[in-house]
């Protein structure tokens, strides 16, 4: 038996964020080792895209009211995970872009080598 778990990460994603600890610890509790892949969760894809201007308004968005209502449900549900482990997050308008391919590319390229 392979004492080793594949964990897929969002390296740009908060919800990813929070749950890296959470995953060594039940790893070591198992005595097994991680072994963690980047990829990419397109966000834009299913709840559209937004473009904020020098002063945080909206300058370009490509979402309809309920997509808005999935990316602020979102937003409040991350946070609200993180205060329950004594954490605070507060997200920028690149987490939700899409715009964050050079760290993957980057550890794409390091699991190569």
């Amino acid at each position: 038996m392979d004492n080793t778990l594949r964990v897929h990460i969002d390296f740009k994603s908060p919800y990813a964020y929070l749950a890296i600890e959470p995953t060594r610890q039940v790893a070591h509790a198992l005595g097994i080792t991680i072994d963690w892949y980047p990829f990419v969760l397109d966000i834009p894809s299913y709840l559209g895209s937004a473009r904020l201007d020098s002063s945080g308004r909206v300058a370009e968005q490509s979402r309809s009211k309920d997509q808005w209502s999935g990316v602020k449900y979102a937003y409040y549900d991350c946070r609200r995970y993180a205060n329950l482990r004594g954490l605070t997050i507060r997200l920028g308008e690149e987490v939700f872009a899409g715009r964050q391919h050079l760290p993957l590319i980057r550890a794409m390229l390091a699991l190569r080598n």
